[in-house]
């Protein structure tokens, strides 16, 4: 999960989970001592290789980035959120740009890029996060799903296209009550064929859905009663049905899976074993290679993993450094970074590291991103640690994906 601004997260336009075939790229912000970084790499060789890096110019990536074609040109785009703080004599305020990133160039040329293609302000005052990218709407244009903590609320938007870089507010979703961290996401749970909006609202205490319908736009369709602050959430088919599954997680210290059945209609099917301390943060993808998604979150220092099927949703491991000191960021993924055909996940950590004695003492906060992949016995290794001093961090965002169409 993320640093703690007591926000929400939304998930959207998720997709059920297949093989892992393609060619991927790991992402990950925060790098370089610079939270404006965003870096690339690539497995080659037996190691994880620098493909491109680059600075924002300003400001901090905020964790919840996401891939789609959000300029609608055919081309995977990478989408983020970057807050910059603005410092005056009198107060300190924050902006938020929706960023949107594109390939270019080749590996063979030596001339790899990512170029930034839209940088749109979509809050003038506070922090937004991305819950989803997906086409909402069934108008074959992609949009994103923004969650704001501050001024409350969750919005669509898009219009972007291959010769406009803007993108807009389509939609404000009528919601109740506010975001806490990037509490939102997307998926075809009722398989209608049109993705829902999942989003949490805590004043009066439910997880809303909301679908478009053409006549009157973004309506919400049902409302889930749950008590407790949701920190983030994943959309995937966590137990074989061939359904879509929601998962969330968050200060009241579990897991949770929430469903669709024809009978039930949404409903919480499972609730795992409290946790003992806030879970931060949640993913699901195919982490031992059966072919059912599974899910895992970040427990303070450590993390756990969960599967469903035939014998209910149920936990096979956990592990991570127990060590005191050792806080969670709580950004989460999953996927097949190492292109070997089987799931990685990566998570984050905050360790205060102290050196030197009396006068010369001094404490440092280091970030270290944790990826971890399946030991073939039901265990998890840790494969690679990086490590970075943070610098107006706002926490760190990773993707694992084909990052390159022009390979």
């Amino acid at each position: 999960m993320r640093p703690r601004y007591f926000l929400f997260l939304l998930l959207v336009a998720a997709v059920p989970v297949t093989a892992l075939a393609q060619t991927n790229e790991l992402l990950m912000t925060g790098l370089d001592n610079r939270g404006d970084n965003i870096s690339i790499f690539s497995y080659r060789n037996g190691t994880y290789q620098p493909v491109w890096s680059a600075n924002a110019g300003s400001g901090a990536f905020m964790p919840g980035g996401r891939l789609g074609d959000l300029n609608n040109d055919g081309v995977t785009d990478v989408a983020l959120t970057r807050r910059v703080t603005i410092t005056s004599r009198k107060q300190t305020t924050f902006v938020t740009y929706l960023d949107v990133y594109q390939a270019h160039g080749s590996y063979a040329t030596g001339e790899q890029t990512w170029d930034r293609v839209v940088s749109t302000l979509v809050t003038g005052s506070g922090t937004a996060f991305i819950g989803a990218v997906g086409d909402f709407d069934g108008d074959t244009f992609n949009e994103v799903l923004i969650s704001k903590p501050n001024p409350y609320g969750y919005e669509v938007w898009g219009g972007a296209t291959a010769t406009s870089s803007a993108l807009t507010k389509e939609a404000a979703l009528a919601t109740t009550g506010s975001t806490v961290w990037i509490s939102s996401a997307a998926g075809d749970l009722n398989n209608n064929g049109r993705p829902e909006l999942l989003v949490h609202t805590p004043n009066d205490s439910t997880i809303s859905v909301f679908e478009y319908r053409p006549d009157t736009g973004y309506a919400r369709i049902a409302a889930v009663p749950w008590i407790g602050p949701i920190d983030d959430g994943d959309v995937g088919d966590v137990n074989g049905d061939g359904q879509l599954e929601l998962v969330f997680c968050g200060g009241f210290r579990k897991s949770v899976v929430m469903e669709w059945s024809q009978s039930a209609g949404y409903h919480i099917a499972y609730e795992s074993d409290d946790a003992g301390r806030v879970v931060q943060s949640c993913s699901v993808g195919d982490l031992d290679d059966d072919g059912i998604a599974n899910f895992f979150d970040a427990v303070g220092e450590g993390y756990r993993v969960f599967r469903g099927g035939y014998g209910g949703y149920q936990q096979t491991a956990s592990g991570g450094d127990q060590a005191s000191g050792i806080t969670p960021l709580g950004s989460t993924y999953v996927g097949d970074s190492d292109n070997d055909g089987s799931g990685e996940f990566i998570h984050a950590v905050s360790i205060s590291v102290t050196t030197g004695r009396g006068k010369t003492r001094t404490t440092q906060t280091q970030f270290h991103y944790l990826l971890r992949e399946c030991d073939g016995t039901g265990g998890f290794t840790l494969t690679r640690d990086w490590t970075t001093i943070p610098a107006n961090s706002g926490g760190p965002t990773f993707i694992i994906g084909d990052l390159d169409p022009y390979r």
